[in-house]
């Protein structure tokens, strides 16, 4: 899902996505691209998804779901969280900061190397100690399946990401993966 079917603003309580239905709680909103050259929390220029303070938006996949999800995560901060479902089991859920941790922890990722750039080579207008990444997620397990996905902003500020892909084979969005 790269937003772009979408008007800017707000999100109804519950709607369609490409492959799947979504259900917002509080401010889930669709951001239009900056042509003056601010933040591109999106990471292609376009709109993206965000969603405000104390929010959520819940993504539930069709038939058997993913077996694959990737997304962009724009300027993240320690208040995004996603969460990863098969049913109703939690298979995963992720902060920024534990994907990217600031200090002597052991890094999943360097930090770093996320900071201040948010889309290739561009460094102008971002959020410079907060990173953007493309997150990719793949299964192992031939008989799980992602059907739930929900980006949560736990406290103040905003949860920016784009660029939502799912697949139901193993090994990515190659040709049969599908952009929401």
């Amino acid at each position: 899902e790269d937003f772009s079917s979408f008007s800017s603003g707000a999100l109804p309580s519950t709607g369609a996505l490409g492959v799947g239905n979504f259900t917002a709680v509080s401010s889930s909103v669709i951001d239009p691209p900056d042509p003056g050259g601010g933040i591109d929390y999106g990471g292609t220029g376009t709109q993206f998804g965000s969603v405000s303070a104390n929010g959520s938006l819940t993504i539930d996949l069709p038939g058997e779901g993913a077996r694959y999800v990737g997304f962009f995560w724009g300027a993240g901060d320690p208040n995004n969280e996603v969460e990863f479902y098969s049913g109703d089991t939690l298979l995963a859920s992720f902060t920024s900061d534990e994907i990217f941790p600031d200090g002597e922890e052991e890094p999943r990722y360097d930090r770093a190397d996320y900071v201040g750039e948010c889309a290739s080579g561009v460094s102008t207008n971002c959020s410079v100690d907060e990173p953007y990444a493309f997150i990719n997620l793949q299964l192992s397990d031939p008989s799980t399946y992602f059907t739930k996905l929900v980006f949560k902003q736990t406290g103040s500020g905003g949860f920016e990401f784009d660029n939502l892909t799912t697949s139901t084979a193993w090994g990515g969005a190659g040709a049969t993966g599908k952009l929401l």
